[in-house]
């Protein structure tokens, strides 16, 4: 039985462990030991039954069957771009473990909260020098397709510079900052797949 991870809502059954999945997440397959003749599996509405109805269809009619209600927790990653960036981060040599799968189940409590705290906490951007006098070196490992924009403001939120990808070559390049007033600036680095955000300081 294949379920939704959080919610247990199954989402297939099969009388063999395998099910096709394209949407990306976190899913549990579950072994049903059940009589055919006892326990009638066409009460189970797919996106909208759970193991835990299941469950008390079982215990409320004393039936003889068995259900592991934990399951196998499996990761879907989906995006090639998050899949690169996944592997690219996690662990690096150590490599996906069952073990660290379930801790994600009781960390967080949808895979976008994952997947937005995964990007948010391993993406590397370096800049430097900062303070900045005139230009400002970045460097950024950005996805096979991204396109990244970055908008510098200052600290009233008045934008005083923005730019494209391509002047981030393949993740790294440099920001003029010789127009710059000294003092504080924020600047944000934005795709349709993150955003980092980071301080620096003009200090001619």
């Amino acid at each position: 039985m294949l379920t939704e991870a959080f919610s247990l809502t199954i989402l297939n059954v099969s009388a063999t462990p395998n099910f096709d999945v394209t949407d990306r997440g976190f899913y549990r397959i579950h072994s049903l030991v059940y009589n055919p003749e006892t326990l009638d599996l066409s009460i189970v509405v797919p996106g909208e039954t759970t193991g835990f109805d299941v469950v008390n269809l079982i215990n409320n009619n004393d039936i003889c069957a068995s259900l592991d209600v934990h399951g196998a927790v499996n990761l879907v990653l989906g995006y090639n771009w998050f899949c690169s960036f996944f592997n690219n981060y996690y662990h690096k040599d150590a490599g996906l473990q069952s073990a660290d799968v379930t801790n994600y189940i009781k960390d967080y409590s949808s895979y976008k909260t994952f997947e937005d705290d995964f990007i948010a906490n391993n993406a590397e951007i370096s800049l430097y020098p900062n303070p900045v006098k005139s230009t400002l070196n970045v460097s950024i490992q950005t996805f096979d397709d991204e396109v990244m924009t970055y908008k510098m403001r200052d600290m009233s939120g008045r934008q005083v510079a923005t730019g494209l990808n391509n002047s981030l070559n393949n993740g790294s390049g440099q920001i003029d900052a010789t127009n710059l007033a000294n003092g504080m600036y924020i600047i944000s680095f934005e795709s349709d797949y993150r955003t980092i955000i980071k301080k620096i300081m003009v200090n001619k």
